[in-house]
Parts: C-alpha cells; structure tokens; sequence
C-alpha cells in the first residue's frame, strides 16, 4: 500500500484509503492471535477512533450524505462483523469491558457501536431479524472463512455489562469528557503516562455517549418488534438489581423532610411551573407544518432543533434533579429500560404523589380560603384545593369540554362532579372519588370515540380515526380526512382530550383507548422512522417498501419524482376531495426517483406521513397532556410500556381473580372459608373476561385491573357484610353483602 501511494499510483480518496487500511487489518488471511496482526488491528482502532470523533454524533442521524467516512466504514461487508469477532476476543481476554489500561479495549467498542448504530439504520425490520437474531446464519469470507455472525442478544448482553460499568460501578464523570490541553502538553517526565491515561478516561466517556446510542437503537427496535418477533426476553436489558444508599430505586421520592423544604423541592427539583402557569413544554413538531420540506434525511439532527433537544434536555435534567442518587438519575433518563419496568412505574407514582401534595393538598386549600373570606371571587374559585364541575350526563362531552378545558394545569387539582340526569334534576351522592372516576371514564369512552364527532357545528369528521391494526390515531390521514390547520377550533378539541388523557394518567386511572405506536412515539417526544409506518397503515408500508427492491427500470416506470400527493375531504359539508401536492425536497417536481435515491424516496415519504401530517393537531394534543404529566416523567417508559401505563396489560383477559382473591378483606361477619364466600369466587371465575370487567368496574367504578395488579388497589377491597332489617318480622336477619 506504501509503494502505491509513494509511487503516486493511490488514485482513491483518503476515505478509501481508510477502508483499505481497515481490510488488510483485519483480513482473514491472518491469524487473530498473531501479534503482528494484533498490532496492526490495536493501531487501526486507535487511528479510527481519532476519526470518527468528527462524524459521530450523540443522537442517531440519519443524514449520511455528510458523513461519507462513517457511511463507507459502516456498509462494508466484512469490516464490521470483523470488528465484532475483535471485540469478542478482546474482551474475552480483558475478562473485562471496560477493565482501564490504555484504553484501548473502550476505543475498539466505541468504534463497532458508532459503526453498527449507523449501519442499522438502512437496515429494516425483516432484514434486521434475518440478519441479527437468526443463530444458525453465517457468511463467508473471500478465502471460505466462516465469519462470526452478529446477533443482537449477544450485542445487548455486552453492551448491558460495559453500560453497568460506565454508568453504575465505576461511573464516567465530567473531568473523563473534558482533557485539559494544558496537561498533555507540559514540560514534565510524565508527559506521555499522563496523556495515555487522560485519553483512555476520554475514551470511557465516549463510550459511554456512543454504547447509550446503539444500546437505545436496539430497544427501540425491540419495543417494534415486540408484538410480531421480540427477539430477546425482557429481562436480558435489566442490570443486576441497583442498590442505592438513597433507596430510589425502590421508588421512594426524596425531598426535604420540612412541609416548607418539601413544597420548595417539587418546585425546583421536578422543574413543574405553578399551577397556574401559562408555559408550554415544547415538542419535537413544533414549528413543523404539513408544507415544510425538511427532514431527518436532510440536515444533521446535531445541527437542527436545537432548541427543542435543549428543551428535552432541560427536562431530562428536571427529572435526574428529582432522585438524591446521581446514578440513578442519569440511568432513569439515558437508559430507563435498564430497570425493570414495575420499579419505574413505582418512581414514577413517586413523581405523582409528590406533585399532588402540592396541588391537591386540602389543608392548604383550606388556609387560604380561610384567609379570603372577604374575597367572594377568591373563595368562589374551588373550596378545598378542588375544582366543582356540573355535567349533565346526555351532555358528558360538550359540558366537560366547556366546564375543564379553561382550567389548563389546574386540572391537576382534584375535580368533584356533580350529575344532572335526563330529568334536569340533580343526582344525589357526593363525590368522594368515584364519581369522577365514572364521569372521567365515560367521557374518554365518548371522546375517543372514532365514530363521533365532536366539533360544534358537525362538519368534521372524528378526532381521531382506527388503523387498519384497530388502534387510534389522528385523524387527519388522507383516508380519515384533513382539518384546517389553521382552525384553532379544531385544535382546542385536540388540546381538551391531552388534558383528559393526562388527568387519567396523573390520577392512574386506566381507560380503554389503545392508540398506534407512532402516536405513543410523539407522546414520548420521539420522530417516527420508516419501520413504525407498518404500525399505521401496513399495507402503504408494504407497497412503500417494495420500492427499494425494485431494479433501475422498474422504478424509472413508475414515472415518479420527489413530490407527493395528498389529500382529505374539505371543511364545508359537501365533504368535496380536495388533493394537494407538496415537494418532499426544495425543487423535489424536478427531481425523478432513481435506484440510487430510492432510499432517500421511501425515507422522506414515511416521514411525511408520520411526522409532518397532522403534526400540528399532534402538538395541540401534547400541550394539553404535558399541562398534567411533564415530558420528562414518560420518558421513563417506551411506546408499548406508555400504553400500559394508560388502559393497563392487555396480554390479560378479564381479571386476575386468584390476585384479587389474595387481598380481599373480610368483615361483619364474613370469612374466607363460608361457603357463600366459596360461592362467589367460583361465579367470578366463570364469567366471561367481559363479564369480570364489568364486576370490577361495579366494585371499582374502573373496568381495567391494577397496572401493578390488586395488592397495589387503594384502599384495599373489602366484603362486608351488612345486617338487613325485616319489616314483616321486625328483626334482622339475613345476609347481605
């Protein structure tokens, strides 16, 4: 290679140069354990890791037209899973990941995760299963040599342990990411020892950064794959059990132990605005509108929307503010899914209770109200720290739109509701509770409804429509039709059911809608890629698909360019199609799909349709939601663990019955072994899984079990017995439940 550079006969780029370098490396002619070999490997690691420092970002970009290095490293068919088989050997001679030394062992991990995380990118969900989770496969090299496979369990497993290390056992700090130049550089003995270690702590730091991106990518890709093919057990992402000297990971909230030190560090350590304030979190769509042409595919993530990731950030740091434990804080917001998923939805209970002892706290409540007797206007605005609504029940939806919306994040307060019945007469009873949780689950039933329409003057379609899969999700798709967006009506709408969802979820109230992952993605603050439109239209997704299998001639017969067509029904009640067509790049009318930019094609077209269109309904409705429940806090889950924590497992038919049975309290006379008792477990047993929902919900007022099953229902069930008196006979007898 030498003599062809110095004989001027390299024509190439120093990009392939660099590819060339890394094949003679690693070729296969070679022994892996010769030393010469090793050598030349450790040298190239060293070399490549210095590069790729200026073409890796933290966040996965899917911009790599201006990453050309990364782009010809990552898709070279024998380079990466050489680097694997290498960081297999290494490792196993370490004994550990990340075990100090020069650093070279972090380097070399660095390197394969920057290379696959990039690599994965082009890499679609069947292709993934075929390629990363199928055991039996292997290639071969150019000499017959059977390459070592990649699998993605093995990948996780390994990454869970150098992950464990930089984040737990002995965690990368902030003088790891900073090398002062100064110290490299001084005049004395020790020069190189000191700069050898400084860069091996530089190393660890980058580790950290680059492993967190490829470990987050694979879970993304489980959480997709998790109903059809999940191609490892939950368990294989959770570290070994974390014990803290703050005790946070067993859900406990730490604030300071005075009322006024407690409500003081709500405040300051969960990042939550008085309740009457009139800020919004922003979103990633924000500013997005169903015209613009930008994409992932265009710019660089790490150069765009810098103001919504310093948002996010700012609200990672909130929730890390939150636990005493650093540690802890920095694993709940980089990898929460390194913690088991009940242990999260007890911290985030803890971030519950802790905000509604600030606004739910009657005591208080009651101070100021007795502190603004004279003020009629003061004392007219709830008594008790709660809110008064009247709903009349044929009304459910207009009444609570009109009486609920205007409170914005005063719905975090407690809401008392009072019926009027179809008579116009008031309902007798008083809520302590359980009326709201009927009224809340009865208007989301109504809200969520695909087949109503809730806009004033019933020229609109539904709110939100049914996939194809029979989950929900905005209605403003071609097929469900589009709202103006522009009518700030319509978006009021919008913004009224994220407040609805969100008042649910802040009172773990479990309700029936099951809405589509890429709608759960926008929740958590995520941008939909081309692999989770198969979650909203499969059958687009298939045909989009086929695109990019297509030959030179198949694709220049669809006669097609970077432009699409979309449409929706109108606004008037003709309901007349309108079809608009927009540019998916700057001058897109002009530019033909090729073979070659077919890729780029599907990419943008699925961005479109997940991330563009409707994206300012979308945002209505997370302004709404994020008034009660921070972005922050459900960044805890991913997409499938956010459905859970709204309508509860649905892997589970009915109830579970034996758990119920387990914590059921006995009084007035009754006892688990009467055979009255007997008899009523073996009727629920028998009922239908529809039947038991309706049995709870009567015993409950919700139809959905305890997402952390029966021993966690407040207060705890109870049959009791109660003595009826006989007016025939004038005693009392008989038994009643």
């Amino acid at each position: 290679l030498a003599t062809q550079i110095g004989g001027g006969n390299w024509n190439n780029s120093p990009n392939d140069l660099i590819v060339h370098l890394g094949t003679f490396a690693f070729s296969s002619s070679q022994s892996t354990t010769s030393t010469t070999q090793t050598n030349a490997k450790d040298a190239y690691i060293t070399l490549l890791t210095t590069l790729l420092q200026s073409c890796t970002s933290l966040r996965v970009s899917n911009n790599g037209e201006n990453k050309p290095l990364l782009t010809k490293l990552a898709f070279h068919p024998d380079l990466l899973p050489s680097l694997w088989e290498y960081v297999q050997y290494k490792s196993t001679r370490a004994k550990a990941a990340s075990a100090g030394g020069d650093g070279l062992m972090e380097a070399l991990t660095c390197t394969f995760c920057d290379l696959f995380v990039h690599h994965l990118l082009a890499v679609d969900d069947e292709e993934f299963i075929l390629s990363y989770t199928n055991k039996s496969r292997s290639d071969e090299n150019d000499d017959g040599r059977r390459k070592k496979a990649i699998m993605a369990e093995d990948v996780i497993l390994y990454l869970r342990s150098v992950l464990h290390e930089l984040y737990w056992t002995r965690p990368v700090t902030a003088s790891d990411v900073i090398v002062p130049v100064s110290s490299i550089h001084a005049g004395s003995d020790n020069d190189g020892a000191d700069a050898a270690h400084m860069t091996a702590r530089c190393h660890r730091a980058r580790l950290l950064l680059s492993g967190t991106k490829l470990w987050n990518a694979l879970h993304e890709r489980w959480c997709r794959l998790l109903r059809t093919f999940p191609f490892c057990d939950e368990q294989v992402w959770w570290f070994p059990r974390l014990v803290s000297k703050e005790r946070d990971d067993d859900g406990v909230f730490f604030v300071g132990e005075s009322e006024s030190s407690t409500r003081s560090s709500y405040a300051a350590g969960m990042g939550l605005e008085p309740v009457d304030s009139n800020d919004d979190d922003e979103d990633d769509d924000d500013g997005l509108d169903e015209d613009s042409t930008s994409s992932p595919m265009d710019v660089d993530e790490d150069d765009n929307n810098n103001s919504s990731s310093t948002a996010a950030d700012a609200e990672s740091d909130a929730l890390a503010s939150s636990f005493r434990d650093p540690k802890m804080a920095r694993i709940l917001t980089s990898i929460p899914q390194s913690i088991p998923f009940d242990r999260r939805v007890k911290l985030f209970e803890s971030l519950l209770n802790a905000d509604k002892a600030r606004t739910q706290d009657e005591t208080a409540a009651f101070r100021r109200m007795m502190m603004n007797m004279g003020n009629m206007d003061e004392m007219e605005n709830g008594m008790m720290g709660r809110e008064q609504v009247t709903i009349r029940r044929d009304n459910i939806y207009a009444d609570s739109m009109n009486n609920l919306n205007k409170l914005g994040k005063k719905m975090r307060r407690k809401v008392q509701v009072t019926f009027i019945n179809k008579h116009g007469a008031v309902e007798a009873g008083i809520d302590g509770g359980g009326v709201f949780k009927e009224f809340l689950d009865d208007l989301i039933t109504e809200a969520f409804n695909p087949e109503s329409g809730h806009v004033e003057d019933g020229t609109h379609g539904p709110l939100f429509g049914v996939t194809p899969l029979q989950t929900l999700h905005v209605g403003v798709s071609p097929d469900v039709g589009a709202f103006s967006a522009d009518n700030s009506r319509v978006l009021s709408h919008y913004e009224f059911l994220g407040r609805v969802l969100g008042k649910a979820v802040y009172e773990s109230i479990l309700v029936e809608p099951q809405f589509c992952l890429p709608f759960l993605n926008k929740l958590l603050g995520k941008q939909n890629t081309l692999d989770d439109l198969k979650n909203l239209d499969p059958d687009y997704y298939r045909h989009l698909s086929t695109l990019r299998k297509m030959n030179e001639e198949e694709i220049k017969d669809l006669g097609l360019s970077f432009e699409l067509t979309i449409g929706g029904n109108d606004n008037s009640k003709s309901g007349k199609k309108i079809l608009k067509t927009v540019e998916l790049v700057p001058g897109g009318s002009h530019i033909p799909v090729t073979k070659q930019n077919a890729i780029r094609y599907v990419h943008l077209v699925a961005h479109r349709r997940m991330n563009v269109e409707g994206s300012r309904e979308t945002h209505a409705f997370l302004r709404g939601f994020r008034d009660l429940i921070p972005a922050a806090w459900v960044r805890l889950f991913s997409a499938y663990e956010l459905q859970k924590m709204i309508s509860g497992d649905d892997t589970i038919k009915g109830i579970d019955v034996n758990g119920m049975r387990s914590v059921m309290q006995y009084s007035g006379g009754y006892h688990p072994s009467q055979p009255i008792v007997r008899w009523l477990w073996e009727v629920v047993e028998e009922m239908t899984p529809r039947q038991q929902r309706m049995f709870l919900k009567f015993m409950t007022l919700c139809s959905r079990q305890p997402l952390l099953g029966f021993h966690a229902l407040e207060p705890v069930p109870c049959i009791q017995q109660i003595r009826l008196r006989d007016n025939h006979n004038n005693h009392q007898g008989g038994e009643g439940g």
